[in-house]
């Protein structure tokens, strides 16, 4: 049996040239959809606010009110490793536990509050 449409060794560089030119347009539209509102890069994105939430009061203090979604959803649709993120959340926590933030961020992490106050132990607004 001779199959007569398969392309010979010619025809090779043809099918490469096109894959490859699907391929750049795909990545094209795909990054350009990014420009509006990020795209196809959102989802997932509100539940990851949502799983945040409860840690808003410290990161509010290590970076100001909301400013800390607006840095950890740019990391979210550049791509950036999964543990990188959680690396870079988990230092702006680290930054804004004080003795003020303390109760929220026990509740928040299920944690005893008295427990995690003393082991901030420094005056209210403190950072450690």
């Amino acid at each position: 049996m001779v199959i007569s449409n398969v392309p010979g060794l010619d025809g090779i560089g043809s099918i490469l040239a096109a894959t490859t030119a699907l391929s750049t347009a795909s990545f094209g539209m795909l990054d350009s959809l990014k420009v509006v509102a990020g795209g196809p890069s959102n989802f997932g994105t509100a539940g990851l606010h949502r799983s945040l939430t409860p840690f808003a009061p410290a990161l509010d203090a290590a970076i100001g009110a909301e400013a800390w979604w607006l840095i950890v959803r740019a990391n979210w649709i550049a791509g950036v490793a999964k543990d990188d993120q959680k690396a870079k959340v988990q230092a702006l926590i680290r930054i804004g536990l004080t003795s003020a933030t303390a109760a929220a961020m026990a509740e928040a992490g299920h944690v005893d509050p008295v427990a995690l106050q003393a082991a901030i132990g420094k005056p209210n607004g403190a950072r450690i």
